[in-house]
């Protein structure tokens, strides 16, 4: 059975039960980089451990048991050559009903800095719900950074909700660095850290399939998901381009058209810190 279970096409995420969980253990942590940043959503909020070579983790405490349906990091200074794995048990020692998923990483895109997977058949271990949940990254693995850390600015445990984007998905890339020009027009820049915007449409919805992704939506508010665009893919490349963490514009537009052809327009802004 795959290690993965994707939708078939698009999905959002909108619920981040790691935002309400508690940390239950750390292997090691850095001054100013504790691993409590990852209880927040601000991706330049990073945890970040001593070393990169003994086992490091971080356990969340969900407060009661759960299954996530994916998973993701972002902002981390490991992309390459081998695993991070998802642990869970009963109890934060990670003995009872112990089960994990080995994940292969891939390499993330240069801005957008997500990685994604969608919880299928687990490594070891049988699937359901539990309280602890644990991020590890074992010694020995080519992790693909010359640093002598780890490195996660955020952790996304929770569900998701699959949508069919219609085509022309526009993904807009903006640079807000400040720029001046010289008189002889040589430039100077304060480099800010690019993002994307991204407008789509779910279309040909029945009215219950509309209702209830708008009010996904609209209940959000300002708070972070993930809008993954090509969530069904395998593809590398696909998988980190059409991956985004960020947030809902303060404005979307709904079309009631006929019971089965109704739309929702969707505005993403990529969080940038």
């Amino acid at each position: 059975m795959p290690l993965e279970s994707p939708p078939e096409a698009g999905a959002i995420w909108f619920n981040n039960w790691a935002l309400d969980a508690s940390i239950a253990g750390k292997s090691t942590e850095r001054a100013l980089y504790p691993a409590t940043n990852l209880l927040s959503p601000h991706r330049s909020e990073t945890w970040r451990s001593t070393d990169a070579t003994a086992d490091q983790y971080v356990i969340f405490d969900l407060g009661s048991a759960k299954l996530p349906t994916c998973f993701a990091l972002t902002d981390v200074n490991f992309d390459a050559g081998t695993t991070v794995i998802l642990r869970a048990a009963d109890d934060s020692a990670g003995l009872v009903n112990a089960v994990r998923w080995d994940f292969p990483l891939y390499p993330q895109d240069d801005v957008s800095k997500v990685l994604r997977w969608y919880l299928g058949t687990p490594t070891g271990g049988t699937a359901g719900a539990r309280r602890f949940w644990k991020v590890a990254l074992p010694p020995g693995g080519s992790y693909g950074t010359d640093e002598d850390l780890f490195e996660i600015g955020s952790v996304f445990l929770g569900d998701y909700t699959a949508i069919t984007p219609n085509q022309g998905v526009r993904i807009s890339p903006n640079d807000p660095s400040d720029r001046q020009r010289a008189y002889g027009r040589a430039q100077w820049s304060d480099p800010i850290r690019p993002y994307h915007e991204i407008d789509l449409t779910v279309a040909d919805m029945t009215f219950a399939e509309f209702y209830t992704l708008k009010r996904k939506v609209a209940a959000q508010g300002s708070k972070h998901a993930i809008l993954d665009v090509h969530a069904y893919s395998t593809d590398p490349i696909v998988k980190g381009g059409g991956c985004f963490y960020g947030y809902f514009s303060d404005s979307q537009t709904g079309t009631l058209e006929a019971p089965e052809l109704n739309d929702l327009r969707i505005s993403f802004e990529e969080a940038s810190g």
